[in-house]
This record gives C-alpha cells, sequence and structure tokens, in this order.
C-alpha cells in the first residue's frame, strides 16, 4: 500500500518544486484521489484496483516517479539537488522499469530550448550516470541475461470509442479532466493578449508529461513494450494539471482556505460516489489466504 498512500503527498511535493503557491499543491494532492480511485482499468498501474491485482511495484515508482519529476525541475530551475534526484531516480528505476522510462521520456522537455539546452544535457548526463551507477548491481545483470528472458508484449486492442472513454477516460476524471482544459483555455488567450509566452512554464511541463504518456503508448509495442502501461502518465498529469485553475483566481488569502476546503468536500463526495469495486476489492485482498474458503 505504500506507492497507494505515497501518490497524494508526492503530488503535493511535486507542485511545491514547481514553486506553486497555495492552494494549487493541496488541490493537484486531492485531485489525486480521482486517479487512485478510477475503475477503467485494473491492469495498466498507479491506481487502486491495478495496485490491488498485483502491479505494486508499478505503484510504488509511479509516485516516486512524480516526486523526481518536481525535483528535476528544481534542478533544472535552480542548479541544486542533483544528487537527491539522482538517487530518487535510481529509485524509480529499482521499483518498475516502466517508471523508468515514463520519467526519461519526459525529462526531453528540458532539452527543447535551445538557450538552455548545453546546460540542461550535461545536467540530465549526470542525473542519468549517476542513477546509472546506483541501479548497476542490479541493472547491469538484468541487461546481461535479457536474451533468458521471457518476451513479454502485447497490443492492447480498444473495440470501440465506448472502450476507450470507460477506459482511459472514465467519468471520476471528467471534472478534473474539464478543469484543466478550461484552465489551460483560459491562460493561453490571457497570455496571448498580455504576455510574453503563450503559457506558464510549469503548467507548459504538465501538459509535456501528459502528452509523453501517450507517445510512449504509441511507440510502447513498437519496442517491445506493454503500450497501456504508459497511459497511466496521460491520465495522471492531465488531471492534476487542474490545479493550476487556482491561478487565474484573484482572492485573499482567506478566499482560498475557503475555497481549498470546498475542493476537498466535493473531491472527497464526487470520489466516494464513483468508486464501486475498491472497498470489497481491498477487504479481500487483505483478509488474507486464511479467510479463502479454497485454504
Amino acid at each position: 500500500i505504500l506507492g497507494t498512500f505515497l501518490l497524494p503527498p508526492c503530488t503535493y511535493l511535486f507542485f511545491r518544486l514547481l514553486r506553486q503557491s497555495f492552494p494549487i499543491p493541496i488541490t493537484g494532492a486531492l485531485f489525486s484521489l480521482s486517479f487512485l480511485f478510477m475503475e477503467g482499468n485494473s491492469m495498466w498501474g498507479g491506481n487502486i484496483p491495478s495496485t490491488m491485482a498485483g502491479t505494486f511495484c508499478f505503484s510504488l515508482g509511479f509516485s516516486l516517479a512524480v516526486l523526481w519529476l518536481g525535483l528535476l525541475y528544481r534542478v533544472m530551475l535552480e542548479n541544486k539537488g542533483l544528487r537527491t534526484c539522482a538517487v530518487i531516480l535510481s529509485l524509480v528505476g529499482m521499483c518498475h522499469g516502466y517508471t523508468l522510462l515514463g520519467v526519461l521520456f519526459s525529462s526531453l522537455f528540458f532539452l527543447i530550448s535551445r538557450k538552455n539546452f548545453k546546460p540542461n544535457l550535461k545536467r540530465l548526463l549526470l542525473i542519468n550516470s549517476l542513477a546509472f551507477c546506483l541501479m548497476g548491481f542490479w541493472l547491469i545483470p538484468l541487461m546481461v541475461f535479457m536474451p533468458y528472458t521471457t518476451r513479454f508484449s502485447f497490443l492492447w486492442i480498444f473495440f470501440s470509442w465506448v472502450q476507450i472513454l470507460r477506459e482511459v477516460l472514465p467519468a471520476i476524471l471528467y471534472p478534473f479532466m474539464a478543469c484543466a482544459l478550461a484552465g489551460t483555455g483560459w491562460m493561453f488567450f490571457r497570455h496571448r493578449r498580455t504576455g510574453p509566452g503563450l503559457l506558464p512554464r510549469p503548467l507548459v511541463y504538465v501538459w509535456f508529461i501528459s502528452l509523453s504518456g501517450i507517445a510512449l503508448y504509441f511507440l510502447g509495442y513498437r519496442i517491445g513494450l506493454v503500450d497501456v502501461r504508459f497511459l497511466p502518465f496521460f491520465q495522471f498529469f492531465l488531471i492534476i494539471g487542474g490545479a493550476f485553475v487556482w491561478s487565474l483566481l484573484s482572492i485573499s488569502h482567506t478566499q482560498k482556505i475557503v475555497g481549498a476546503l470546498a475542493v476537498m468536500l466535493l473531491t472527497f463526495l464526487w470520489v466516494d460516489s464513483r468508486e464501486t469495486i475498491s472497498r470489497s476489492w481491498a477487504r479481500s485482498n487483505y483478509a488474507g489466504f486464511e479467510a479463502k474458503t479454497l485454504w
């Protein structure tokens, strides 16, 4: 259960490392609950049903991946915390290979800028090299013996748009997706009229990570991987991006506190109303083998 319980605090720290002020970090942490209790799938990883089905390594790696992506942003912005970033990356890789690939692909965001390309590339190489050395005792034997492992790659087939909506974009995510899309659209038009850049960099970063999940999904099967294991990155960062809506509101600190409490209550009620199997699966899983009829 460690990965499940780590996701909200790691989401909070992610926004703090992106230098986002209250109540954006706590709102992002609350929005992560919709992802955890999402029941559209129970195999892809990250959410509670997937964890109950056995993908607990992915769950832990995913939570640490969210934290690492925040740490990486701070390293690139302030040039400090490089060693910590490397250690967390090695832990992400030790937990699950798919979460490692997800964050490495997402880190390409910092190579888009021509101005900072060289220093950012140098930092990424240092972080990745140190993380590789920390994982070396496990990673090198893994690569050496790879020819002896069983190939595990299959194409997850979606038979209809109804299935896609049910599994990739289930109803529990709708309010949070709406916040993300509406907030991004509002910021886009406001910044185009009044400021230099189209969108704030932290928001672009979150969207890049989300879209990286889609890109890896389409690449996955072609490079011998299970394609749907990358969709949690798309789902998760799509919904937590809705927390940036707060940056559009010019309200007092007291109003922000009241608003955050309202968001907390509404999120709890909404997520609870959409949950159907998580409680029963938890009771079944944690009752133990001894409680089963065939024990």
